[in-house]
């Protein structure tokens, strides 16, 4: 049976990703937001069918790095995520690198 994208786990990803600051944010960028933390629990789930726990973690610090990429390189993207998201980003990237 498929997990739903809206299981707890899930919603406290968002949670945790979406801070007080929810209130100043538009609702285009906090449905990037989402969109964003429904891909990187898309590539969590699909880095598990790799036997090997290095090509798991690289299969994740490959996406992981693309996303970020392709936020630095837009001007307006990376301004609507904001430099706190695009941090936390960051740090999955260095947490998969350091478990690789």
């Amino acid at each position: 049976m498929k997990k739903s994208v809206l299981d707890t786990p899930t919603i406290k990803l968002l949670q945790i990703w979406i801070s007080a600051d929810h209130e100043e944010r538009s609702s285009l960028t906090l449905h990037l937001i989402w969109i964003i933390v429904i891909l990187q629990f898309n590539i969590e789930g699909n880095s598990k069918h790799y036997k090997d726990n290095s090509l798991a973690h690289l299969f994740i610090m490959n996406n992981v790095h693309y996303i970020v990429k392709k936020i630095k390189g837009s001007s307006e993207l990376r301004e609507m995520i904001g430099d706190h998201y695009l941090r936390k980003l960051t740090a999955k990237f260095r947490q998969a690198a350091t478990s690789y």
